[in-house]
């Protein structure tokens, strides 16, 4: 139940614990979660680093999902200009938030100094603590959750390829630090 201030003042906690769920796909590789602070979020996870594979899996899931909330006369809340609107102002666009968690032990043993080429990057990273990275890591000190941070009227083509060029410098770090490049 949530006791935040800030999330009871948005309604978040309105007749709790009614009208919320957690839908897990067969494999477990799709889940949905209801009007826990977003009417809805989506998540997909795999192991590997085909992410553009894991957001067609999503897009095609919210395609699924549109079309039946179309198909009965409801759909997402959407501005012209500001895009998708969600509790959380700064979720406003494409509603997105891309996450990949990644191992890097040598580079987290000095995370502090990484923090303004992350912002370069136009990503932010932390120890793997968010929903479904504790299973994953087993609270790894090493495993970090990098993440798009969302900027106005970026596309989500955008922010995923912001976040693979990302990975990929962090990967060529990581690699070059324990000597592998």
């Amino acid at each position: 139940e949530p006791d935040s201030r800030v999330q009871l003042a948005s309604g978040v906690g309105r007749h709790w614990p009614d009208a919320r769920g957690v839908f897990v796909g067969g494999d477990g590789a799709v889940r949905a979660r209801l009007n826990e602070e977003d009417h809805l979020c989506l998540e997909v996870s795999q192991e590997g680093d085909a992410l553009q594979a894991a957001c067609r899996e999503l897009f095609s899931a919210l395609g699924v999902i549109e079309a039946e909330a179309q198909r009965r006369g409801r759909g997402f809340a959407f501005s012209p200009r500001l895009g998708y609107l969600t509790s959380c102002p700064s979720n406003a666009g494409t509603g997105l938030l891309l996450s990949v968690s990644m191992s890097i032990p040598r580079l987290a043993e000095r995370f502090p100094q990484l923090q303004p080429l992350l912002e370069i990057l136009g990503v932010q990273a932390r120890a793997a603590r968010g929903f479904g990275s504790r299973a994953k890591s087993g609270n790894d000190p090493s495993i970090y959750d990098i993440t798009s941070l969302v900027a106005a009227q970026e596309s989500a083509v955008e922010q995923l390829n912001k976040l693979i060029q990302a990975c990929r410098v962090l990967a060529a770090m990581e690699a070059r630090d324990s000597g592998e490049a």
